[in-house]
């Protein structure tokens, strides 16, 4: 049998494959994988077992995949009991292979709800925030890395456990683009029970962009809507997918950057830079790292004068220090007092992550650059 899909929807054909061949009269499946060397390619080997009227039939399936072609499904009896029990058998098979594969062209989708809970530090969220098909609402609890809030959503998946897969990353995403909007450490923490919303809350703070406030909320004080998040997340939405995922994947940067601040500073101040570089790469045309990365902090936070570049020239200089001369360093020893073995200054570190993080926010939205003291809009 040559099966009718592109190689790219083997991955679905597995997995609505192994749902239709255990349906009954099928009592046992067992599937393993292996990579071959002739041809060059991948093998799945799917044996199932069939148990009708205190006789048992074995079969074994054998797909092969090359880099670019799935070749025809081989199926084997290794335990019958007649030709005629063969023949009903191996046709069932059959049909139930032609119906994974028009699945796996179909590709059938259901909606799944989760609900995440995000740990947000010694910094609660105290308001409502919907945006897309997601909410956020607060809650009384607290984890051990302090206050919760909730994350409601849906996934449209093939099944159960592949909407748990991309309802983990969706968490993971949010968690991480929230990070950057409040520049605070935030983590998608476990999946809760579904429970109900109480009355929705909405705590706005007028944000000045770009915000270069070196202390953006009192310790333990409630994190804000900045009045711009919508729009903010609508801009990011509006990316194309390639510069999205380099956005996403530098405010992962910036989460991680944040998460081990305290302890591994020389790694972080390299996350803040990385930060940067992911997504200028994408969207700058420099040929050299330290021009893009100059480039994109200028223009996302509206000022290029000359003692300007040269700072950032200096803390792009910095991370390379780190990464070729000073190494990660010994991070955070409390011992007779609190010592820490710092590669880079608290002052530096700090430094660059308010201007990464304005960076990134000033990249979603439009603002208005400042050269020589005349206003123009980028």
């Amino acid at each position: 049998m040559q099966l009718n899909i592109e190689l790219n929807d083997f991955y679905y054909f597995d997995i609505y494959l192994r749902e239709i061949l255990i349906e009954k009269p099928a009592n046992s499946l067992r599937s393993s994988g292996s990579v071959t060397e002739k041809p060059q390619g991948y093998q799945m080997l799917y044996e199932v077992s069939f148990k009708e009227n205190g006789k048992e039939s074995n079969f074994e399936i054998v797909i092969q995949t090359t880099h670019n072609e799935i070749k025809p499904i081989t199926i084997n009896a290794t335990k019958l009991d007649s030709v005629t029990e063969e023949k009903r058998l191996r046709k069932l098979l059959l049909s139930r292979i032609a119906e994974a594969e028009k699945k796996a062209i179909e590709k059938p989708m259901k909606t799944y709800e989760y609900e995440a809970l995000l740990t947000t530090g010694h910094y609660p969220i105290k308001s409502t925030i919907e945006f897309g098909k997601y909410k956020i609402s607060p809650t009384e609890e607290r984890g051990e890395k302090g206050w919760l809030c909730k994350l409601r959503y849906s996934v449209d998946a093939i099944n159960k456990d592949n909407s748990l897969t991309w309802a983990t990353y969706e968490a993971r995403e949010i968690a991480a683009f929230l990070s950057v909007i409040f520049c605070k450490l935030i983590q998608f923490h476990k999946f809760s029970d579904i429970t109900e919303d109480n009355e929705s809350i909405f705590n706005y703070e007028n944000v000045e962009r770009p915000d270069l406030r070196p202390v953006k909320h009192p310790f333990a004080g409630e994190l804000k809507i900045p009045y711009d998040f919508l729009e903010l997340w609508d801009n990011y939405q509006s990316l194309t997918l390639d510069v999205r995922t380099a956005f996403m994947s530098s405010c992962i940067c910036f989460q991680v950057a944040k998460e081990i601040s305290a302890i591994w500073n020389g790694i972080a101040y390299t996350l803040f830079v990385t930060a940067i570089e992911v997504i200028a790469d994408k969207v700058l045309k420099l040929n050299k790292p330290v021009a893009r990365f100059k480039d994109f902090i200028c223009h996302g936070i509206g000022r290029s004068d000359r003692d300007f570049m040269a700072q950032l020239g200096r803390l792009y200089s910095q991370r390379s220090e780190v990464l070729h001369n000073k190494g990660i360093g010994m991070g955070f020893f409390p011992m007779d007092g609190i010592i820490s073995f710092d590669v880079v200054s608290g002052s530096d570190l700090w430094k660059l992550e308010i201007l990464t993080n304005a960076a990134l926010i000033g990249f979603l939205k439009p603002i208005v650059m400042k050269t020589n003291g005349v206003e123009n809009e980028v």
